[in-house]
């Protein structure tokens, strides 16, 4: 059975970082930091949508028991003057 030669490793040395490298890092945190600040801005928008809705749920609950209860008073008032007329 033929084993292939041994490979010459002398070709693949450690190239030291020059300033390509260095741009390449910085470009790739720019790019980090964008799409990071890029995530924060979409959940902050969709927590202000969430409590939007909320509100509109609270103010429309509350409308709703204000006027029940302003029902409720108007049906005393006029069973109090049904009892009271002859």
């Amino acid at each position: 059975m033929d084993f292939p030669a041994s490979i010459d490793t002398a070709a693949y040395e450690t190239v030291a970082p020059t300033t390509q490298a260095s741009s390449q890092c910085s470009l790739v945190n720019a790019v980090n930091q964008t799409s990071y600040l890029g995530n924060l801005l979409f959940f902050l928008m969709l927590g202000c949508l969430c409590f939007r809705w909320w509100h509109r749920k609270q103010s429309k609950q509350q409308v709703s028991d204000d006027h029940r209860q302003q029902i409720e008073r108007l049906e005393r008032i006029w069973k109090m003057r049904s009892h009271q007329e002859p």
